[in-house]
């Protein structure tokens, strides 16, 4: 199964874009900003060259994430459409921000704090044993719901992975968290910024062409699909680079029944086959795979709401 896998860092280019737009008004312009001193951080969750994010209260003992970026540091057109996202997305499978603010050299994300682990650490916890279709299906519908409604507001993911979705058990719902690579994409536009995980990008992200990111979030949750259902990746990457720099064509999906204890519907593996097609002109729409049959199949957990 998966004993190579790991935890997936995004990847960003190095190259910098210029924003052709401008940062919406956040807290820290206003007469009365917001401060890092409002919030007494707890404990560390993670750090990088960028930034860091740290566990937190408020001054009323209310728990929040507060994600702190260096603006000299990070790309400011991924800042700027980070802000934009945080002030843009209200829905029930996004993770809530409560306030952005700016403060020195740092732009500042108040989170909501959510309960539970992410995806990568629940499958991992139970040795990437394969969900069956009737539990993972209710979770994938979310998924997509949460990603139609980011896409209607423009905004593609660009790194949609095990690690940016936050699971609760007891109900059996799932959010999209970390916006940091996302992009406003006008229509028409194509992305040029290479980034996300390097076990989830499309094939034109490797070849580094210009890219649909609305179709790039349909391959990377086309295989998050396939690692519920089968508990392993859908594709080497080392394989698919070697591929590309020898100037063969991306392998196809090959689906590893042999190796998984469950059985997979036909409908499953059609549905994960047309979002991991290689040629994102061929490739499902986010639409689509929402009306697809295998999406749109009610399991018994329906009955208690939880789809």
């Amino acid at each position: 199964m998966f004993s190579s896998f790991r935890s997936s860092p995004a990847l960003v280019s190095t190259k910098e874009k210029k924003s052709n737009t401008s940062s919406p008004k956040i807290t820290g312009d206003s007469q009365a900003p917001s401060s890092s001193t409002d919030y007494i951080a707890t404990s560390l969750l993670g750090q990088s060259a960028y930034g860091e994010v740290v566990l937190a209260t408020t001054k009323q003992g209310k728990k929040v994430v507060l994600k702190k970026i260096n603006r000299l540091k990070m790309n400011k057109t991924l800042i700027a459409n980070e802000v934009f996202a945080a002030t843009t997305l209200k829905h029930a499978g996004v993770v809530k921000v409560y306030d952005v603010f700016r403060e020195s050299i740092y732009t500042y994300l108040v989170l909501e704090y959510l309960k539970g682990v992410d995806l990568f650490k629940f499958l991992s916890a139970r040795n990437f044993t394969p969900m069956r279709e009737k539990e993972a299906r209710p979770l994938f519908r979310q998924l997509v719901d949460a990603l139609l409604y980011c896409h209607s507001r423009k905004i593609a993911h660009r790194d949609i992975k095990l690690e940016n979705i936050m699971y609760d058990k007891k109900k059996n719902r799932v959010k999209i968290i970390d916006f940091g690579l996302c992009e406003r994409i006008d229509s028409g536009k194509l992305c040029d910024l290479w980034c996300g995980s390097q076990d989830y990008v499309c094939p034109e992200i490797i070849k580094k062409t210009p890219y649909n990111g609305f179709a790039a979030d349909v391959w990377s949750l086309g295989t998050i699909l396939y690692i519920m259902l089968y508990g392993e990746l859908p594709f080497g990457f080392d394989m698919r680079v070697k591929c590309v720099s020898d100037g063969e064509e991306h392998p196809d999906i090959h689906f590893a029944d042999e190796r998984n204890p469950n059985t997979v519907s036909e409908s499953a593996k059609h549905l994960i086959s047309s979002m991991l097609t290689v040629d994102p002109m061929k490739r499902i729409s986010m639409e689509e795979v929402a009306k697809h049959r295998w999406t749109r199949t009610k399991s018994p957990l329906d009955l208690f709401g939880w789809s």
